[in-house]
């Protein structure tokens, strides 16, 4: 399978894991994004792994203003789109060509609302921090799932050596996110030998912690963080916090079985001496750990997971996809495995085979009179307060003429029909547009179809192929129910690490998006 990756070329993250992980699956990987710079390295001192990354294979930015067919080698269409955040990077090129189903994948979903921007122009969004899942489905995201971090067996291995000190420790305590990391640390310094660097990567990595009786985690804002999953596979006891149990710390590993779990930092202190007293205990640790994250929590468990998640929604996924489309019918802008539809005018009986293909198994349609037509499931008359079906995943409005009532009431009962995250597909001719007091711009359509909380994706414009003029707008939307300020409020309020001022800068940053978002 073809599977295009956007995303930055780093070497320190989880992007270079799932790349790798994709490549070991048999896949054809294309990656397509911008690149670190030597520059960038340095100022995280992290200049020595400028010479051990590959670069993606397309160097682009990933912008709203980029293309990405045209970005693609010729001949080369992909099955599958992947986009992995990583430091907040916007990835939202114009994906409307390429038929084929999307993926968004967020980790640091904490501190990076335009993840949850980004995400609203996938088909499939994958959350490695399981209490942002609601979240980012209220915010407007499509068929969103928890998939955990992981690790990578080549690059994080057993290094077993002669203990240098009792426990190891890498990672950041940089303050005040870390202020409790800090402390912890100096605390268990007090009492043991513990060897602790910044950064270090891959067989450094290995050799430090494999030169320790165990390794040391803190959660600072209760993620299930990458040193859980890369301690476990060095085959090293990790000592780790209970505050990432809300992600789904003890869910995947049971305590003092696969690993050991502190409470404060004085049972950090207990818990250390006790395995550090009992050679036998910690060798039973480590080495159910190390089975337990090779069994089940690899980056290519993951990679699995995620195409297993899309096949079971898109028919013939990885068979069919790999073509262009240019045509704008409603049809074709449709996102991937539509589940259940609901069709305002019976406009689309026509192409219920089709729909059918696509994995449509509820096609319902509302009409002036509710006359059936044996396409559909189920038929609807109009009424003032229309209630359609539940959890519907896609509501398209084809023709206003069709119904007899303003377009704002098929807002509302598309709405109220509609799942978190499902997909408003409105078509509007110009004279309705000019009706209705809209211009042919997207500010003014994001701000309209915001009034009824939905996110304006794209528009699609008609035109007449003779005169060249637009006669139609296709707008895509989908539905939220919470706003973005409320989503990053309550994740802060439930952080106990000192995090104002990234909460503040965030708040800054949401200040110059668009009103109402």
């Amino acid at each position: 399978m073809k599977v295009c990756i956007l995303t930055k070329g780093e070497p320190w993250a989880w992007t270079r894991h799932y790349i790798q992980a994709f490549r070991e699956c048999g896949h054809d990987v294309l990656t397509i994004g911008p690149n670190v710079t030597r520059e960038e390295l340095a100022s995280l001192h992290l200049e020595y792994l400028y010479e051990t990354f590959t670069p993606n294979d397309i160097e682009s930015r990933l912008e709203p203003d980029v293309v990405l067919a045209e970005l693609l080698p010729a001949q080369w269409l992909p099955d599958l789109i992947v986009a992995i955040s990583v430091e907040g990077m916007p990835i939202c090129p114009i994906m409307d060509e390429l038929r084929c189903p999307s993926v968004y994948i967020s980790t640091d979903t904490w501190q990076s609302p335009r993840d949850y921007l980004d995400a609203i122009a996938y088909d499939f969004v994958f959350v490695a921090q399981r209490e942002h899942v609601p979240r980012m489905r209220a915010l407007g995201a499509r068929n969103v799932s928890w998939l955990p971090l992981g690790c990578t067996p080549a690059i994080h291995y057993p290094c077993p050596r002669e203990p240098v000190a009792d426990i190891s420790f890498v990672g950041s305590i940089a303050l005040p996110i870390h202020q409790e990391r800090y402390d912890l640390l100096r605390h268990i310094e007090a009492h043991f030998r513990v060897l602790a660097r910044s950064c270090l990567y891959g067989d450094e990595l290995c050799r430090l912690c494999g030169s320790t009786k165990l390794t040391f985690n803190h959660s600072a804002v209760r993620d299930l963080n990458m040193r859980v999953f890369e301690a476990l596979a060095m085959g090293v006891p990790l000592l780790t916090n209970r505050d990432s149990a809300v992600n789904g710390l003890l869910d995947l590993f049971e305590e003092d079985t696969h690993l050991i779990v502190y409470d404060s930092a004085d049972d950090l202190l207990v818990k250390a001496r006790r395995y550090l007293d009992d050679d036998a205990a910690r060798r039973r640790v480590a080495e159910a750990g190390f089975a337990e994250v090779l069994a089940r929590h690899t980056y290519r468990h993951r990679v699995e997971a995620l195409v297993e998640t899309v096949a079971k929604c898109v028919p013939r996924f990885g068979a069919a996809w790999p073509a262009k489309c240019h045509s704008m019918s409603i049809v074709n802008q449709l996102p991937a495995g539509p589940d259940s539809l609901l069709d305002f005018g019976m406009r689309l009986a026509p192409a219920a085979d089709n729909l059918r293909e696509r994995g449509v198994q509820q096609l319902t349609a509302v009409t002036r009179d509710g006359s059936s037509v044996a396409a559909y499931d189920s038929v609807l008359a109009w009424r003032s307060d229309l209630q359609g079906p539940e959890e519907v995943d896609v509501a398209v409005v084809d023709d206003i003429r069709a119904l007899p009532a303003p377009v704002d009431e098929y807002l509302r009962a598309a709405y109220g029909s509609l799942r978190s995250g499902g997909t408003l597909l409105l078509r509007l001719r110009t004279e309705e547009l000019a009706a209705f007091g809209i211009p042919l711009d997207a500010e003014a359509m994001r701000l309209w179809l915001l009034r009824h909380d939905f996110l304006f994706q794209r528009a699609n414009l008609e035109g007449d192929g003779s005169s060249g003029a637009v006669t139609a707008c296709i707008l895509c939307a989908r539905k939220r129910t919470r706003r973005l300020r409320d989503a990053i409020d309550e994740t802060f309020a439930n952080l106990t690490a000192n995090c104002a001022s990234v909460h503040e800068a965030i708040c800054r940053w949401c200040e110059n998006y668009p009103s109402g978002i």
